[in-house]
């Protein structure tokens, strides 16, 4: 997004306050400045944290310089994008993710209060999937602050890496995969980090059950472990064929080779590994009520699932095998919309609209 938002003429800076001198995950720049400003235990205490994170951007940056802030989550962020802006009259959006529902509204629900009044002090807010942005509304927002909030909300989603839209697959051979689908023959592939959350056996027992249906089922699973016994499980099941982590020029090839992507996650933030497998024409199988549902409606890139009801999954599977051609193509037609050069320009102009008030 740094990248692309400079392309389209806009001065952009990020500001990333860590824990630990030793993470090398973002790589300070021109754009970006990285402060060790916290210590791992702050995050017990939010406001506590909040406060030494404040005072390092306040010290670090020259705030008075910007227009508008843009805090990429609705708590971790937020808070510190509504303190500027009350000290410096600086407009500020926020962005809020699966991590601010899940890890903060509802493991810490005393916070709920404090991320509404981030929202009402807000110009803009963003969800980045229609699915959270129900949730906000209808399970955390006061009745009587519900049209307010819905009335400066937007849904714009992530983006994906260049690499896929410039690697579209147009040439799958339809005929080629109706002759193995006549015979019972389905290739899944999944690609996710390899720990409980991502609920690999329940989608393995909906394979099974597709088996016992007289499928021919060839699974291919693809990431790096988080959990040696949750990998010990999944690799037990014999129609599962485990490749460790791939770079994405290994993975594209795996893409086109298979059928259909499946991943039934109990939690998505938002999920780009779908919008990955839609560039290479593979149909989406994806968790209700998480970050990917909802970005279309069920049954035109693929099928919304339950992560309890393997019956389900079952069905999903085979109704998008009864019409693969369609949602294939249609996966190949939407997922432009992950592109970062049209998402920038969203922002770009919902930027623009903040400064001319």
């Amino acid at each position: 997004m740094i990248e692309h938002l400079t392309d389209v003429g806009l001065d952009n800076f990020v500001f990333v306050p860590i824990h630990d001198k030793a993470d090398k995950k973002i790589i300070p720049n021109s754009n970006v400045v990285v402060s060790c400003c916290f210590r791992k235990r702050d995050r017990i205490l939010y406001f506590f944290k909040q406060r030494k994170i404040l005072k390092s951007a306040i010290d670090m940056l020259p705030i008075s310089d910007y227009n508008v802030v843009h805090a990429y989550t609705l708590l971790s962020d937020g808070n510190i994008a509504m303190q500027i802006s009350k000290k410096y009259g600086i407009p500020y959006i926020v962005t809020v993710r699966g991590t601010d529902l899940k890890d903060f509204f509802h493991l810490k629900p005393y916070l709920i209060p404090h991320g509404i009044k981030i929202m009402q002090h807000a110009e803009k807010i963003i969800f980045i999937s229609k699915a959270y942005q129900q949730n906000m509304m209808h399970k955390y927002v006061p009745d009587n602050m519900r049209k307010e909030i819905a009335g400066k909300s937007m849904v714009i989603p992530n983006g994906i890496d260049d690499f896929w839209l410039e690697n579209i697959f147009h040439e799958r051979d339809y005929i080629e995969t109706q002759k193995r689908f006549d015979k019972k023959e389905l290739k899944i592939i999944c690609v996710a980090s390899i720990l409980k959350d991502k609920n690999i056996p329940f989608l393995q027992k909906a394979l099974k059950k597709l088996v016992e249906k007289g499928w021919k089922i060839q699974f291919h699973l693809i990431g790096n472990v988080a959990d040696k016994k949750e990998l010990n499980k999944i690799e037990a099941d014999k129609y599962t064929i485990y490749h460790g982590s791939m770079k994405k020029e290994e993975l594209i090839r795996c893409y086109r080779e298979n059928d259909i992507f499946a991943l039934i996650s109990h939690t998505e933030t938002f999920g780009l590994v779908y919008a990955e497998a839609m560039s290479q024409g593979l149909p989406v199988i994806y968790t209700s009520g998480e970050g990917f549902d909802q970005q279309f409606e069920d049954g035109c890139v693929g099928f919304s699932v339950s992560d309890r009801r393997v019956n389900d999954a079952v069905e999903k599977i085979l109704r998008i095998v009864s019409d693969y051609r369609g949602i294939s193509e249609n996966c190949i037609k939407k997922v432009k919309n992950f592109e970062w050069s049209q998402i920038v320009n969203n922002y770009k102009e919902l930027y623009r609209d903040i400064l001319n008030g």
